[in-house]
């Protein structure tokens, strides 16, 4: 029986990780299409000696929190028990995962199915915990899992940055730089450009 259960969880890491593979897909298409853009920037370094003016390609999390609490009820007994409680744990396990290569992506789907079969709240012991027990009512482990290792929650980004900071990280005045900056580098024609201040 457990020869069978693991071959059976070996074929499932092999289609999680074809998923995994087609959503990267995307991500070096983006870098593709943004090639011309990022050679011309890398090219007018000299004069873009104080902006540091790169582009990002990742895959990040989108709604993975609320869409995880809609399969699992936080009141039953478990690792994410607690409305703040298990928020908090999911969202440290979240901030200490990376998505850029598969192993990373593996780590966390492995630390949350951990914390789904094992209590891991203090004084509990690492008590033996069933998914099906911990799934709001109605709700079946299949739907979780094609949820779960379908990473539906997993979407391609692609972002201009000045610096660390994304486009929406940065303050009014910041992005107005950046976004003249670039489009000053982008622009080859030579006519004038009114600037209107608020």
């Amino acid at each position: 029986m457990n020869d069978l259960l693991n071959e059976k969880y070996e074929e499932r890491d092999v289609l999680l990780k074809q998923i995994y593979l087609v959503k990267n897909d995307i991500i070096e298409l983006y870098k593709d299409a943004y090639l011309p853009v990022t050679k011309l920037i890398k090219s007018s370094s000299d004069i873009m000696a104080d902006y540091k003016i790169e582009f990002d390609a990742s895959l990040k999390l989108n709604n993975f929190e609320s869409r995880f609490f809609n399969f699992i009820n936080q009141g039953s007994k478990g690792s994410f028990s607690g409305k703040e409680e298990g928020y908090k744990r999911l969202i440290n396990i979240i901030d200490e995962s990376e998505f850029s290569d598969f192993e990373s992506c593996k780590v966390f789907i492995d630390e949350i199915l951990d914390r789904l079969k094992k209590d891991f709240r203090d004084g509990k012991k690492m008590e033996s915990r069933y998914l099906s027990e911990q799934l709001r009512k109605g709700i079946e482990p299949t739907e979780f899992y094609d949820y779960f290792f379908g990473l539906d929650y997993l979407d391609a980004t692609y972002q201009l940055k000045l610096g660390s900071k994304g486009l929406s990280e940065l303050s009014p005045g910041e992005r107005g730089a950046l976004l003249l900056i670039f489009y000053l580098l982008l622009d080859k024609g030579d006519t004038p450009l009114i600037i209107d201040q608020p």
